[in-house]
């Protein structure tokens, strides 16, 4: 990203990429990454989480020796942000292991009461 001439006395964006897939339940399949400073030019990222923030940082190119705090690989971290929708998901879970709980339970009594009555 390069500093334009009419932002000289403001301040720089990070330099984000969004991209995303809506509101599906899905995952990126692949995601391609390359810097023109790493000595491996590229990385390639798969079964990448929707709703996360994923943070990369290329390798710096090492003339022989290793600077601290300074990744000699590829370093990628996923943060996963849960939505709203979470605690719906749960309620609809737990809503319907009660419902089919009642059904076994129900099923299992039937049983035996028949069992007992065919004797």
């Amino acid at each position: 990203m390069s500093q334009l001439p009419q932002s000289s006395y403001q301040v720089l964006g990070a330099p984000y990429a969004h991209f995303g897939l809506g509101r599906t339940n899905n995952y990126v399949e692949r995601l391609f990454v390359g810097s023109s400073l790493a000595s491996d030019h590229y990385t390639i990222l798969e079964a990448l989480i929707p709703n996360s923030q994923l943070v990369i940082n290329p390798p710096y190119p090492s003339n022989g020796t290793e600077v601290p705090g300074r990744p000699a690989a590829w370093r990628s971290e996923l943060f996963l942000h849960p939505g709203d929708w979470v605690p719906w998901v749960a309620a609809a879970v737990a809503g319907a292991v009660a419902i089919l709980g009642f059904v076994v339970l129900g099923l299992r009594a039937r049983e035996q009461v028949s069992y007992l009555v065919d004797d």
